[in-house]
């Protein structure tokens, strides 16, 4: 910057830290002569997505917690604390039954070196695979396709993938992009390629002239009460304050 450059340029030169849509808002504030509006509009977005965020981690954090807990206590510490009848029972010669033999057989491979070993090559690849599902767009979309099937886990990502759409859309509206920009680089910022490939036909319905709402429902991705709000806020010419209401 002190060389002559736009903050954009400058911003971009450092992708690591910020984010395509934080250089494309500052590009606009620049060519229209209001930084400075953009970046108080920027700045309460980013407020707002940590915000999301740390609700997001601290809701998950106790679950997390218990279930690993109720695996630790079923999985891992019954062959230990029942060894000692595991060994009884063999030692009687008799005949066990099926569940019974299973469950010995389980108690003797967890005692053994050979479990931890292929447990530490299996987390290692599982840390390995997901490394990589982070950077292939493909294997992303493939995880969240299935994960959005599961019923309980998939209403969330759902939500969350909205919720960042909707903060994301508000404030690019408010920033003054037009209206196919705004959904592109909101279904981005939504971090959920399912969510950013169905907008694609909505982008396009705009440009054909559908309305908004229309097109956002034609991506059987957003709630009944998110297409009515969108719908009210574009009768009403108050889009982005129905959107910041949400």
């Amino acid at each position: 910057v002190r060389s002559g450059s736009y903050l954009s340029v400058a911003m971009a030169k450092f992708p690591w830290a910020f984010s395509n849509l934080q250089r494309r808002l500052v590009q606009v504030g620049e060519r229209t002569g209001a930084l400075v509006q953009v970046l108080n509009r920027l700045s309460l977005y980013e407020e707002r997505q940590m915000d999301m965020t740390l609700k997001i981690r601290s809701s998950m954090t106790m679950p997390l917690l218990v279930c690993g807990l109720c695996i630790i206590l079923v999985i891992f510490v019954p062959p230990f604390l029942f060894q000692g009848l595991f060994q009884m029972l063999q030692d009687n010669h008799g005949t066990l039954p099926w569940p019974t033999k299973v469950l010995i057989t389980f108690s003797d491979m967890l005692r053994s070196w050979g479990f931890y070993v292929a447990l530490v090559v299996a987390i290692c690849g599982l840390i390995a695979f997901l490394y990589k599902a982070q950077r292939d767009r493909v294997i992303r979309k493939k995880i969240m396709q299935v994960a959005l099937k599961i019923p309980a886990i998939g209403k969330t990502i759902r939500l969350i993938a909205v919720t960042r759409f909707l903060q994301s859309l508000e404030t690019m509206i408010r920033v003054g992009l037009p209206i196919m920009v705004c959904i592109e680089m909101a279904g981005a910022s939504a971090d959920n390629p399912v969510l950013e490939d169905s907008l694609k036909g909505a982008i396009e319905g705009v440009k054909q002239g559908d309305e908004i709402h229309v097109a956002l429902r034609a991506t059987d991705f957003f709630p009944v009460t998110v297409i009515h709000s969108v719908q009210v806020g574009e009768q009403s010419g108050k889009l982005s304050d129905m959107l910041e209401s949400l």
